[in-house]
Parts: structure tokens; C-alpha cells; sequence
């Protein structure tokens, strides 16, 4: 679904908040990733996180997009 409905928008960078088009801005980076969250019993405590998975194919190739072997993390 990621893959066939992906859009990026542009930017909001100006102190007018017109947009600024993202291949304007070459260092953002674009990626998307999965990860199991662990919710702790005790609320007091941060949740852990584990086995990341970088999802390429949803941004590769495009504007700013991560592309395999890139992270942005």
C-alpha cells in the first residue's frame, strides 16, 4: 500500500510558511521503517524497542528519498 499511495509533501520552511519544494532542500531525507514496541507494566518506565526493519522499497528512488545501504537514523 506504502509503495502505490506514497506522497511526500513539500516543505514548510519560510518564516512566511510558504512551501519550499523537498529537491530544494537536498540534506532531507525521506525513509520509512517498522519496529516492534515493547509497553512496559509498570507506566513509569519508557518502552523498549526492537528488531528495526528499513522499509527501501517505499522510498527508493525518489526525491530525497532513502535509498538501500542509507539511513537516516
Amino acid at each position: 500500500m506504502l509503495i502505490n499511495n506514497r506522497h511526500c509533501a513539500n516543505v514548510l520552511g519560510q518564516v512566511d510558511g510558504s512551501e519550499v519544494p523537498r529537491e530544494s532542500v537536498p540534506s532531507l531525507k525521506v525513509g520509512v521503517f517498522s519496529e516492534t514496541v515493547y509497553l512496559p507494566d509498570d507506566i513509569t518506565q519508557k518502552p523498549t524497542f526492537s528488531d528495526r526493519h528499513m522499509h527501501y522499497e517505499v522510498t527508493a528512488g525518489r526525491p530525497n528519498g532513502i535509498n538501500p545501504g542509507e539511513s537516516f537514523i
